[in-house]
């Protein structure tokens, strides 16, 4: 079912909103161990680094295709202005050679796993010459690339490798356009409509009862231009807290207040806020800290706020002692969701 709702999306998409979603989703889930403002920055340094010379832009490194993906990847707290792509890619050239701060993403430039998806990226932009898009969503348990040719000229996909324990991919390659499983032998001329591959996730169910996804790479080849190589990240989703177990948490809480009779006991209630995240389709999280951890706390509730775009989807569970919020922007929206997560936590004291 999933697979099926992810391939009506990229049939359903018109080319303008086909064109803002090429190549952005390979940096979504990078550098998750650093902070939002470290990969933000980094993301700034690859597009400075590789399509501005200085305060000016770097002539012909990209095609329309390509400029609108760059410039849609540039962070949203480097104001570039109004205008068309060029002049917004010109601005942010200007503005970051005069004042914007390397430092902070020399740490996550490091990460090997982040050197690669910049790479994915910028060579995924460079194939956009070749008159070839693909428009990339990597998400927890799906992995969803469409492809489609950008001019008239005949261009071919070449088949899709990847490692079948952990990826089980499908296609729109069969007789009348069916569904069937896909390979390096497999072969499809691509018009200016989107042919979408869709990749399940093979979990393996962790010690905890949860789901494990590890790291891999699928390479798409085409007949002209080189392969191209996406990184997908690891994932993990944890064992979730059911609302039975959390009213069994509260069923202690108070007990603990019975048994402590006259000694005037109350119910010690906070509450931690996580970091905004703005973005597209954020997973934000909020997390009990440890100090109250350690001296008894235990999680009792959360949510999650919109500070930006209100055109999203949002999902909030208990994972573990967090508070996890996963939003999903509606296709074709521009404005990156504004998204924090907050846990409330409570013990008894007296």
């Amino acid at each position: 079912m999933k697979s099926i709702l992810i391939a009506a999306l990229f049939v359903a998409c018109s080319f303008e909103v086909c064109a803002q979603e090429v190549c952005v989703g390979i940096l979504d889930k990078i550098g998750r161990d650093f902070s939002y403002e470290a990969r933000e920055d980094a993301k700034s340094k690859n597009i400075f680094d590789e399509y501005c010379d200085g305060s000016s832009e770097k002539k012909g490194k990209t095609t329309t295709v390509g400029l609108d993906a760059v410039v849609k990847a540039i962070p949203v707290k480097i104001n570039v202005g109004t205008g068309s792509n060029e002049e917004k890619l010109q601005n942010f050239c200007k503005t970051y050679n005069e004042s914007v701060s390397q430092t902070s993403s020399e740490l996550i430039n490091k990460s090997t796993v982040v050197r690669e998806a910049f790479s994915a990226f910028n060579h995924c932009i460079e194939l956009t010459k070749s008159a070839i898009a693909f428009s990339p969503v990597i998400g927890t348990q799906l992995v969803a690339v469409g492809i489609r040719r950008t001019d008239a000229t005949d261009v071919e996909f070449m088949g899709v490798t990847f490692d079948p324990k952990v990826l089980d991919c499908r296609g729109p390659a069969g007789p009348n356009g069916s569904s069937v499983k896909l390979d390096g032998k497999t072969r499809k001329k691509l018009s200016d409509q989107t042919f979408p591959v869709i990749c399940e996730r093979l979990p393996v169910t962790t010690a905890g009862g949860g789901k494990s996804y590890p790291r891999t790479e699928i390479a798409f080849a085409m007949s002209r231009g080189t392969p191209l190589l996406i990184p997908i990240p690891d994932e993990e989703i944890l064992p979730t807290k059911t609302v039975s177990e959390m009213q069994s948490q509260l069923d202690a809480l108070k007990g603990s207040i019975a048994a402590v009779g006259s000694r005037n006991p109350y119910l010690d209630c906070r509450t931690t806020e996580g970091d905004v995240l703005t973005m597209r389709n954020p997973e934000a999280y909020a997390r009990i800290p440890e100090q109250f951890l350690k001296k008894g706390y235990v999680l009792v509730g959360g949510g999650c706020r919109q500070t930006t775009n209100q055109n999203m989807f949002a999902h909030s569970m208990a994972v573990g002692n967090d508070w996890k919020c996963k939003v999903s922007d509606f296709p074709g929206s521009e404005i990156p969701s504004g998204t924090q997560a907050f846990v409330t936590y409570c013990k008894v004291s007296q």
